[in-house]
């Protein structure tokens, strides 16, 4: 087995604990804050907030039991991480994109437009599947650096990577939300969704280049 010295001069683990730092701090700012997002940006009503919470969670829930089936049998560890990768990345980018075209949601005295409500849903719910996916990866990933001698020590630095991301999520999008309370249009939370897309594809070219760096440690 490794020691954790060992671990920290290894450049593929670096590669990979940063690639899921920035992979999950969008899924991660998102999941605490949906109703408020929801409020903010559409003013949706109370049961539309529960709806979209709901959606949110089952499609989450859905991921980890999918991730579970698949990963092995159908598609390895790796790639199926890059997949989810390269939908949360253009989910991110779409997302910000389409937050701009959205006026000052209801923010005026009038219900916002539940069909942008919607859109949005559906998208911050594919971003939610990838933060599950990606959580459920971590451990067959860190197979790939150390094996099963010491899975437990790498395992154990990767998810001490996601809590970190669990912090740093939800504080800069509660910070975009609560920047956008004063302005006509969500411009800070589809800047934060745009930080988002381009968080994960850094992500991404990490994942690219773990290979190469696995060859040659």
């Amino acid at each position: 087995p490794m020691t954790m010295r060992q671990v920290f001069v290894r450049p593929d683990f670096w590669v990979r604990w940063f690639q899921f730092l920035l992979a999950l701090m969008p899924g991660f700012g998102i999941i605490y804050i949906v109703s408020p997002m929801m409020m903010s940006i559409f003013n949706a009503s109370n049961g539309l907030q529960t709806t979209a919470s709901f959606v949110f969670l089952v499609g989450y829930a859905a991921a980890r039991l999918v991730s579970g089936l698949v990963v092995g049998p159908c598609i390895s560890a790796s790639r199926f991480a890059g997949g989810c990768i390269a939908m949360q990345t253009f989910a991110c980018a779409i997302t910000g994109a389409f937050l701009l075209s959205v006026p000052g949601g209801g923010r005026g005295g009038e219900r916002g437009n539940d069909v942008s409500a919607w859109v949005f849903v559906v998208l911050i719910a594919c971003i939610g599947m990838s933060l599950a996916s990606l959580k459920v990866m971590i451990p067959l990933l860190a197979l790939d650096i150390g094996g099963p001698a010491n899975i437990g020590l790498i395992t154990g630095l990767m998810y001490a990577g996601g809590g970190l991301a669990a912090v740093l999520g939800p504080v800069t999008s509660w910070m975009a939300l609560a920047s956008d309370a004063g302005r006509d249009s969500p411009f800070a939370v589809a800047a934060w969704f745009g930080g988002g897309a381009g968080l994960t594809a850094v992500a991404m070219l990490l994942h690219l280049a773990k290979p190469r760096l696995a060859r040659a440690a």
